[in-house]
């Protein structure tokens, strides 16, 4: 759906009598919760599939499971006329569910249905996290975060890409670009700087400025992370930072000749698990390294040259080429 079609129907901004700005949105929640009876400090919010309920479990067994004080976890899905699951035995056991009445195979309706909820439900969260159900999130690590953060306003964090080109293969044959941008659409030769999702981080107090921006961005329906984390934050100036390797977009090789026992645990989110399992089995090795033997895992550069035991010589960061030409929705 052409983001201008909802977010029109969907959202207005005024300003008020002393000039604060005014938000108001018409999404609707079927099944609704109120976690926010005691303001969490750092909210986050997994966009899940209805019919997806081991992926939820997976979720509330590992890294949603005894989460440190001031966090919350909820579960957040837009319609799904499909599912066979039965989502109303699982609110009344878990009271974790959020149901919006978008279509939710519209990344970018969704993902701002779950912004007007923390703007009208949890207005006071000092971060808000969104992060897809296959994600592992290491809770640890954005203890650390949001505490060397405290007190930042006006700020998306996520995996930034810059200097991305549009895919103009439109040819249905074409093998070039999984998403293919018309010149309708986009005319210009280069993206905007943008955080590529689907893992965000946000400060509280962007919320209500995205919801008001949102109309008024450019629409950009083959690329919702381009208009998500990048086109909407431009329009009211929110800081886009990049945060290198804190937001990973599959799960890192353990395999290799080098063991790295932090090899999980040195990431903050871990994107595109494979399984609901392999979910288990990360949260299982985070939980050794950082729980069982108390290890702090860094991120440092590889080593090239070692000398009785000692690296001298450590290799250059190597940029990631994966994203470069065709930025994922």
């Amino acid at each position: 759906m052409d983001p201008k079609d909802w977010t029109r129907r969907r959202i207005s901004a005024r300003l008020g009598n002393r000039s604060q700005l005014m938000v108001e949105t018409d999404f609707r929640y079927g099944i609704d919760v109120d976690l926010c009876a005691k303001t969490p400090k750092l909210l986050f919010l997994v966009l899940s599939t209805c019919d997806h309920f081991e992926w939820r479990e997976a979720v509330r067994k590992s890294w949603g499971n005894n989460l440190p004080e001031g966090q919350k976890v909820m579960f957040f899905m837009g319609k799904d006329k499909l599912c066979k699951h039965d989502l109303m035995k699982e609110v009344n056991e878990f009271d974790d569910v959020v149901r919006s009445d978008v279509d939710g195979r519209d990344a970018a309706e969704q993902v701002f249905s779950a912004l007007a909820w923390v703007h009208r439900r949890c207005p006071l969260a000092q971060f808000l996290v969104l992060v897809a159900e296959d994600a592992y999130v290491n809770t640890a690590r954005f203890t650390l975060f949001t505490h060397q953060e405290s007190g930042s306003a006006n700020r998306m964090y996520g995996a930034l890409l810059r200097h991305m080109t549009p895919d103009r293969h439109t040819d249905s044959h074409s093998t070039a670009g999984t998403h293919p941008v018309t010149t309708a659409e986009w005319p210009w030769s280069n993206l905007p700087p943008f955080l590529a999702g689907p893992s965000l981080v946000l400060t509280g107090d962007v919320v209500p400025r995205l919801l008001a921006a949102a109309p008024a961005a450019p629409a950009l329906p083959s690329l919702p992370a381009v208009y998500v984390g990048g086109l909407v934050p431009l329009v009211n100036r929110v800081m886009r930072i990049g945060v290198a390797e804190f937001f990973v977009d599959s799960p890192p090789d353990d395999t290799g000749e080098d063991e790295d026992e932090c090899v999980y645990a040195k990431h903050g989110v871990i994107e595109r698990v494979s399984s609901p399992r392999q979910l288990m089995r990360i949260h299982d090795q985070v939980t050794d390294v950082q729980v069982m033997r108390n290890l702090t895992c860094t991120i440092s550069p590889k080593c090239k040259v070692k000398v009785d035991g000692k690296c001298m010589f450590f290799a250059q960061k190597e940029k990631k080429k994966s994203r470069k030409k065709h930025p994922l929705p």
